[in-house]
Protein backbone atom coordinates (compact mmCIF):
# COMPACT_ATOMS: atom_id res chain seq x y z
CA UNK A 1 0.00 0.00 0.00
CA UNK A 2 2.77 2.42 0.95
CA UNK A 3 4.66 1.64 -2.26
CA UNK A 4 1.53 2.24 -4.37
CA UNK A 5 0.87 5.59 -2.70
CA UNK A 6 4.48 6.68 -3.15
CA UNK A 7 4.39 5.67 -6.82
CA UNK A 8 1.13 7.60 -7.40
CA UNK A 9 2.36 10.76 -5.69
CA UNK A 10 5.98 10.79 -6.85
CA UNK A 11 5.74 8.73 -10.04
CA UNK A 12 7.49 5.56 -11.07
CA UNK A 13 10.48 7.29 -12.58
CA UNK A 14 11.36 10.46 -14.48
CA UNK A 15 9.42 9.25 -17.53
CA UNK A 16 6.19 8.49 -15.64
CA UNK A 17 5.25 11.54 -13.55
CA UNK A 18 3.32 11.32 -10.32
CA UNK A 19 0.38 13.41 -9.22
CA UNK A 20 2.61 16.03 -7.60
CA UNK A 21 4.60 16.58 -10.80
CA UNK A 22 1.45 16.81 -12.91
CA UNK A 23 -0.09 19.33 -10.52
CA UNK A 24 3.02 21.51 -10.45
CA UNK A 25 3.20 21.48 -14.26
CA UNK A 26 -0.51 22.35 -14.51
CA UNK A 27 0.06 25.23 -12.08
CA UNK A 28 2.96 26.46 -14.22
CA UNK A 29 0.77 26.40 -17.33
CA UNK A 30 -1.99 28.37 -15.59
CA UNK A 31 0.55 30.93 -14.33
CA UNK A 32 1.95 31.31 -17.84
CA UNK A 33 -1.52 31.84 -19.34
CA UNK A 34 -2.42 34.45 -16.72
CA UNK A 35 0.84 36.32 -17.30
CA UNK A 36 0.36 36.27 -21.09
CA UNK A 37 -3.21 37.51 -20.75
CA UNK A 38 -2.18 40.40 -18.51
CA UNK A 39 0.69 41.36 -20.81
CA UNK A 40 -1.63 41.34 -23.83
CA UNK A 41 -4.13 43.62 -22.09
CA UNK A 42 -1.57 46.07 -20.72
CA UNK A 43 1.74 45.55 -22.49
CA UNK A 44 4.87 46.78 -20.74
CA UNK A 45 7.17 49.37 -22.26
CA UNK A 46 10.00 46.85 -22.06
CA UNK A 47 10.13 43.14 -21.39
CA UNK A 48 13.12 40.87 -20.91
CA UNK A 49 12.30 37.16 -21.11
CA UNK A 50 14.49 34.50 -19.57
CA UNK A 51 14.43 30.83 -20.41
CA UNK A 52 13.81 29.18 -17.07
CA UNK A 53 12.58 25.74 -18.10
CA UNK A 54 15.35 24.16 -16.04
CA UNK A 55 14.11 25.88 -12.85
CA UNK A 56 11.44 24.17 -10.79
CA UNK A 57 8.71 25.72 -8.69
CA UNK A 58 10.47 24.74 -5.46
CA UNK A 59 14.05 25.58 -6.45
CA UNK A 60 14.30 28.36 -3.88
CA UNK A 61 17.88 27.29 -3.15
CA UNK A 62 18.78 28.54 -6.66
CA UNK A 63 17.70 32.14 -6.00
CA UNK A 64 21.24 33.55 -6.34
CA UNK A 65 21.61 31.81 -9.70
CA UNK A 66 18.30 33.23 -10.91
CA UNK A 67 19.23 36.74 -9.80
CA UNK A 68 22.54 36.44 -11.66
CA UNK A 69 20.76 35.22 -14.80
CA UNK A 70 18.33 38.14 -14.64
CA UNK A 71 21.14 40.61 -14.15
CA UNK A 72 23.05 39.18 -17.12
CA UNK A 73 19.93 39.40 -19.32
CA UNK A 74 19.34 43.01 -18.26
CA UNK A 75 22.96 43.89 -19.06
CA UNK A 76 22.63 42.31 -22.52
CA UNK A 77 19.60 44.51 -23.26
CA UNK A 78 20.80 47.68 -21.54
CA UNK A 79 22.01 49.45 -24.69
CA UNK A 80 18.74 48.67 -26.46
CA UNK A 81 16.71 49.92 -23.49
CA UNK A 82 18.74 53.14 -23.33
CA UNK A 83 18.19 53.76 -27.06
CA UNK A 84 14.43 53.24 -26.63
CA UNK A 85 14.26 55.57 -23.62
CA UNK A 86 16.29 58.20 -25.44
CA UNK A 87 14.10 57.94 -28.56
CA UNK A 88 10.94 58.36 -26.50
CA UNK A 89 12.41 61.25 -24.54
CA UNK A 90 13.21 63.17 -27.73
CA UNK A 91 10.08 62.26 -29.68
CA UNK A 92 7.78 65.17 -30.58
CA UNK A 93 5.09 65.58 -27.94
CA UNK A 94 6.80 63.06 -25.66
CA UNK A 95 5.80 63.17 -22.04
CA UNK A 96 8.12 61.41 -19.64
CA UNK A 97 5.77 61.53 -16.67
CA UNK A 98 8.38 63.44 -14.73
CA UNK A 99 7.33 66.86 -13.52
CA UNK A 100 9.94 69.61 -13.55
CA UNK A 101 7.79 72.00 -11.50
CA UNK A 102 8.69 72.57 -7.87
Amino acid sequence: MRRLLKRQVLGRNEVTPGISTVMVEAFNIVQDRIARSRLAGDPPDALINLRLSDIGLFDFHRADELIDRGEEAAKRHLAELRREIDARRHAPGAHTGISTHA
